[in-house]
C-alpha cells in the first residue's frame, strides 16, 4: 500500500500509480493540497506532447477543473484516449493551434524534448503561464525575450503528494487502463524490454504473479 490505508487497484491501475502522481503533481484536484496551479472557469489550458505524461495532464485538468483543455501531438490514436474526458485534440501536422486561434492562458509542456519548451513560449498569452513538466538532459540554446516581453510566469513542476493520485485511481475518476500497451509475464521481461523500446509504446506492464 501507498498512504495511510491499503488500497486495491486493477493490474493496470496499480501499476500506474508513480505515472499518474507526476500528473496530479500542481493541478487543481481533491483538497487542492499541494497545488501550484489553481485552473479557473473559461481558462485556456494547452497540454503539448502525447505521450504517457501528457495524456495523464489532459485528463487531470480536464476531470478536476473548469478550464478548457486541449492536447497538442503527433499521434490522434493516442490523442484520442483523452477525448471522452472533454479533451479537444490538435494534430501538429495541421500547424500550430495558434494558425487558428488565441494564445494560452496556460501551456503544459511535457514534449520530452529541448524545443518544447521554445514553442510553449510562443503559444502562451501575454501574463500567461508556461508549466515545464519535461527534464531533457543536452542542453539547448533560447530566446528568453518572449517571457519579458509578454510578462510570462514560468513554473517548473515535477512530482507531488501520492494521496490525491490514489484517491483518484480508487474512484475511476482517471482512466489509466488505455495507457497500457501491453502486459508480460516476468519470465518473458527480456522481450518485454523490447516491446517497450519500440517507438509508440506506453507503458509496458510485467506481471509477476504466480
Amino acid at each position: 500500500s501507498i498512504g495511510s490505508e491499503p488500497l486495491e487497484f486493477t493490474m493496470g491501475g496499480g501499476m500506474m500509480i508513480h505515472g499518474f502522481e507526476k500528473a496530479v503533481h500542481g493541478m487543481a484536484v481533491g483538497e487542492k493540497v499541494m497545488e501550484q496551479v489553481e485552473f479557473m472557469e473559461g481558462d485556456r489550458v494547452l497540454v503539448m506532447g502525447d505521450g504517457k505524461l501528457g495524456l495523464l495532464i489532459a485528463q487531470v485538468v480536464a476531470v478536476f477543473s473548469e478550464a478548457e483543455v486541449t492536447l497538442l501531438g503527433h499521434h490522434e490514436d493516442k490523442m484520442a484516449i483523452v477525448e471522452t474526458k472533454g479533451v479537444n485534440s490538435w494534430l501538429s501536422s495541421k500547424g500550430s493551434p495558434l494558425d487558428f486561434d488565441n494564445p494560452y492562458d496556460f501551456v503544459i509542456e511535457a514534449t520530452g524534448t529541448a524545443e518544447g519548451f521554445q514553442q510553449a513560449l510562443s503559444l502562451a498569452c501575454p501574463r500567461g503561464a508556461v508549466i515545464l513538466k519535461s527534464t531533457v538532459a543536452q542542453g539547448a540554446k533560447l530566446d528568453l525575450a518572449p517571457i519579458v516581453i509578454n510578462e510570462l510566469t514560468v513554473i517548473g513542476s515535477r512530482c507531488g503528494p501520492f494521496e490525491p493520485a490514489i484517491n483518484a485511481l480508487a474512484e475511476k475518476k482517471i482512466d489509466v487502463c488505455p495507457l497500457i500497451s501491453a502486459t508480460y509475464p516476468i519470465d518473458q521481461a527480456e522481450e518485454a524490454f523490447a516491446y517497450a523500446r519500440q517507438k509508440g509504446a506506453m507503458k509496458v506492464l510485467l506481471d509477476m504473479r504466480p
